[in-house]
């Protein structure tokens, strides 16, 4: 019993850090059961995502946080109650440009605001304002926004369009709260250059979608660059031999800029935060992960039966499309370490290779075998001059890319475009 009391002890002093003043916003559209009694379930759901999409972007402007959605409802925090009224009067001013624009959009919405202590946590918040806010919210009418005495105390030059409309008694409450109307309408407009957005909001479900789609877009771009990106690109693109090892084994240029492995982690980690911070995300962005995820799956469906089943009718000799002209050895040795030794040129201060790929070791030639040096006195080496006594030797071929290759890649987009048109879109 002793320690049941010292966690709560703790666990209450923890929370009491967590209470901050805060003025809370509540908004509610009027009516709104009515209009999916009219018009049925599904315009009542895109009447209310249409509705949201409007809204956010005005919270946010006035540095607002939304908190969640109740139902046909919006609940907002903010630090200062200058920014929550601020906030208020552009919702009310973009829905009704909005009314006036388009005769069949509907939504009129109550706004209540108060301030007070409450506790603020990642997700949400708790306290007495909450509740207080969502009363003061329920006392007004369409079109209209009220705030408690408590919020109208900590405004600034702005209380000459406020009007008192009296006191009510809330539920559970022991004194009158006093309430005050704004006249909204007389205020220059807060809602300009404001859209309705076109970002989707970000809960972490969503954001566990991002980080899955991010894992098979990093996948999917590396699989295909070690399956015929780096062969292509060393035959083609790169001229030196010392460029050529480089598009092979892409590791290598850690040992080149020891700095930027520290570097790419700080980027990670960096994203992994603002992914944490981020409340919305552009809908084409998703859709495009999205697609990446189509694609990896449609290579993978012709790709890999083919490669593990070896196949003849697909990869056999006369169902090549494309040869490099650079021929190419993998070595493979696991109980040695293999080293860059005068590689045509290639620095003798390079990288032990082997370190960086385990067991595999692909480099280019341009003889017509690859002899491998194994001395008793050092570690087989690939040289640039072939002559050592008790000579291994390799076949050097080119890399072909051939007929299911193309099928393959040509699945991977189909794919990709399967996954990008059949995103589904999740209302705000």
């Amino acid at each position: 019993m002793a320690q049941d009391s010292t966690r709560n002890d703790e666990l209450a002093s923890n929370i009491d850090k967590a209470r901050k003043q805060v003025t809370i916003l509540f908004t509610d559209i009027v009516d709104s059961s009515r209009y999916w009694d009219m018009f049925g379930d599904v315009e009542g759901r895109l009447m209310v995502d249409r509705h949201n999409r409007l809204v956010f972007p005005v919270i946010r402007k006035y540095r607002g946080r939304v908190v969640k959605t109740i139902g046909d409802g919006i609940m907002a925090a903010f630090k200062r109650p200058n920014d929550a009224l601020n906030a208020a009067i552009g919702i009310q001013q973009i829905l009704q440009k909005m009314r006036m624009a388009d005769r069949s959009f509907h939504a009129k919405v109550r706004i209540g605001l108060h301030t007070g202590m409450a506790i603020i946590e990642a997700h949400d918040v708790y306290g007495d304002a909450v509740n207080l806010a969502k009363r003061v919210e329920s006392f007004g009418d369409a079109n209209e926004i009220y705030l408690s005495e408590a919020t109208v105390e900590f405004l600034d030059d702005i209380k000459h369009a406020l009007h008192k409309k009296g006191s009510f008694l809330p539920k559970g409450k022991r004194e009158p709260v006093t309430v005050y109307r704004c006249r909204w309408n007389e205020y220059k407009d807060l809602s300009r250059g404001l859209k309705v957005s076109s970002d989707l909001p970000l809960d972490p479900r969503e954001k566990g979608d991002i980080v899955g789609y991010l894992v098979i877009l990093l996948f999917v771009i590396t699989a295909l660059y070690q399956i015929y990106g780096r062969y292509i690109v060393a035959d083609m693109i790169a001229d030196s031999p010392a460029e050529r090892l480089l598009a092979l084994n892409p590791m290598l240029v850690f040992h080149e800029y020891p700095t930027l492995f520290p570097c790419l982690v700080a980027i990670l980690l960096g994203g992994v935060l603002l992914l944490m911070w981020i409340k919305t995300a552009p809908y084409i962005f998703l859709r495009t992960l999205k697609g990446f995820m189509g694609m990896g799956l449609g290579f993978a469906l012709v790709y890999m039966p083919v490669y593990y089943f070896k196949m003849d009718f697909a990869t056999g000799q006369g169902q090549e499309i494309y040869k490099t002209a650079l021929r190419f050895t993998r070595l493979e040795y696991p109980a040695y370490k293999v080293r860059a030794h005068d590689l045509d040129g290639y620095p003798r201060d390079k990288p032990n290779l082997y370190d960086f790929f385990e067991k595999d070791l692909i480099v280019p030639v341009e003889r017509q075998r690859v002899q491998l040096s194994r001395q008793a006195d050092e570690r087989p080496a690939i040289a640039g001059v072939w002559t050592a006594d008790n000579l291994d030797t390799a076949i050097p071929q080119p890399f072909y890319f051939r007929f299911f290759d193309l099928l393959a890649v040509a699945m991977g987009v189909l794919g990709f475009v399967s996954g990008f048109m059949n995103f589904n879109i999740r209302p705000s």
